[in-house]
């Protein structure tokens, strides 16, 4: 993925959630980048990823279906992506 970017990566930023944890954490200082956490309980650090979550959030809510059978068709779409339904 680096090697994909138009310039080097040097440090990156996450939050303390398992998904950032352990083989993550390995993975990215296998490539030379430094792995910074942000303290516990401030999100505000994190102000762009906290706000880019709170605009997919109204976005999905938005377009969530109200029919219980289109439900279905928009859970299965979201697993094809791999993203978790709101």
């Amino acid at each position: 993925m680096f090697e994909k970017l138009p310039f080097r990566v040097e440090v990156i930023q996450t939050d303390n959630g398992a998904e950032f944890q352990s083989a993550f954490h390995w993975h990215v200082l296998d490539r030379g980048v430094q792995h910074v956490y942000i303290k516990p309980a401030t999100p505000r650090l994190n102000g762009k990823v906290e706000r880019s979550h709170r605009i997919w959030d109204r976005l999905l809510n938005t377009l969530r279906p109200i029919r219980p059978t289109a439900t279905v068709r928009w859970t299965r779409s979201f697993r094809a992506l791999q993203i978790r339904p709101p």
